[in-house]
């Protein structure tokens, strides 16, 4: 039997990737089709360069209320104005729609983050096989290990357990406590003011963890404990997804997913047709989820 090999999207990541790779594609209404046409492009490059067992596509359900009481401007939205945030959220919807008729699973929850239902699909599968997670977002460094690997697909790179020193100044074990004293600008968490990643690898390598710091009666430069304590507490909630998890009690039986299914080619055609979109109607991209469908199904239903 083959090994098992999920493909875990964040799919709001790749929905990103999409709508400002593709951000000319318009349609024959002269509407922006971007994400709608770049979302299942790149998942089915995706599928044909990992061949995955299983694809499980992730998207957020809204800022958690949970990470909003520990810092109430945690993700809060920048205003772009290059961006049509409005016109993201109606392309996302249609390609949840697109990935029901690839016969593509996903998931999704109101005011929970893709982040942990990746984390918690990522820990089930990785019981059966290798794991690859799809998306740009550093948190997951966290989770990397012998079995669990990320793809950024800006970049076309595999981070692994064995390579991610080429990438980070910082280990999996240590990716919660770097971004904790480094923040993070993208989900709007402050670090520990003044200490840059010079400094930040610095203590690392003295101490290896936050908490063997705070532990000892030794000092480093710049640091007040006090306040580092208080700072490692807030962003330790915000950051690290197994303790998040854990604390809220947080279930994969809990959160809904779609089942995987046959593709349906007559409402693809005709999504495709609505959006002036011809590459969904060509062998080689319709094959590919069939393919993956196909062997979903066998293994599900075995004679």
């Amino acid at each position: 039997m083959r090994s098992r090999k999920t493909l875990i999207i964040d799919g709001n990541n790749l929905c990103h990737r999409a709508f400002h790779k593709f951000k000319a594609m318009r349609n024959d209404k002269g509407e922006n089709t971007a994400a709608i046409f770049g979302f299942p492009y790149l998942l089915s490059s995706l599928i044909k360069l990992h061949k995955p067992t299983d694809v499980i596509v992730a998207f957020d359900g809204g800022r958690d209320k949970r990470r909003l009481k520990v810092l109430p401007t945690y993700k809060e939205r920048k205003s772009k104005s290059d961006f049509d945030y409005e016109d993201f959220k109606r392309q996302k919807e249609l390609i949840k729609e697109t990935l029901g008729y690839l016969g593509i699973p996903f998931s999704s929850r109101k005011d929970l983050e893709a982040d942990d239902i990746i984390y918690l699909y990522a820990r089930r599968a990785s019981r059966k096989g290798m794991v690859i997670i799809v998306s740009t977002d550093k948190d997951f460094v966290q989770l990397i290990d012998e079995k669990i690997s990320l793809w950024n697909p800006w970049k076309d790179e595999r981070i692994t357990h064995k390579n991610y020193q080429k990438y980070f100044k910082f280990s999996p074990e240590q990716c919660v406590d770097y971004l904790a004293l480094d923040g993070d600008n993208s989900d709007c968490i402050p670090g520990y003011k003044g200490m840059g990643e010079k400094t930040i690898t610095q203590f690392l390598n003295e101490f290896s963890s936050i908490s063997k710091f705070l532990e000892s009666k030794d000092n480093f430069k710049k640091i007040d404990k006090k306040l580092l304590e208080k700072i490692y507490n807030t962003n330790k909630e915000l950051i690290d997804i197994r303790y998040f998890c854990r604390k809220h009690k947080i279930k994969l039986k809990d959160i809904p997913i779609t089942k995987a299914s046959k593709v349906n080619t007559t409402e693809l055609n005709l999504l495709a047709a609505q959006h002036s979109i011809t590459t969904f109607n060509k062998p080689e991209f319709i094959n590919t989820f069939k393919e993956l469908s196909l062997n979903v199904r066998k293994r599900n239903n075995p004679r």
